[in-house]
């Protein structure tokens, strides 16, 4: 278990948020659809008992007003203080567009309360075309 996770992230829920921005990339990746669920194991290697794996998003672009309920779940989950870590491919998939409100211009976005921010493990990997 990496020094940074405490007994406090144990308590709250592990989340793996699963993305691919195309219904092409699903169709023509869906070795790194199946990896990325995997990153479930890590999450008990790190002493979680299960995570939750959100799959909403697969197929559904960041750009433009797409909107994404996965990420808004996970993002009201992480609001309330319920959300102990979060592991994902590109931990950019969080974060794309996410920070513009409807006139382009900053959002303020919920964020956990004082003391209760989940870790956060992004883990970088290109994938060919």
């Amino acid at each position: 278990m990496p020094n940074r996770i405490t007994a406090d992230h144990l308590k709250r829920a592990a989340i793996v948020y699963v993305r691919q921005s195309s219904p092409e990339q699903v169709r023509n990746h869906a070795e790194s659809t199946r990896i990325q669920v995997g990153l479930r194991e890590k999450a008990v290697a790190f002493g979680w008992r299960d995570a939750v794996i959100i799959l909403d998003d697969l197929g559904i672009s960041a750009g433009g007003c797409a909107q994404r309920a996965g990420f808004q779940h996970m993002a009201a989950e992480v609001s309330m203080g319920h959300v102990g870590i979060i592991l994902c491919f590109e931990a950019s998939r969080l974060s794309q567009r996410e920070d513009r409100g409807a006139g382009g211009g900053p959002r303020r976005r919920g964020c956990a309360p004082p003391g209760r921010r989940p870790q956060l493990l992004g883990i970088m990997r290109r994938w060919r075309s």
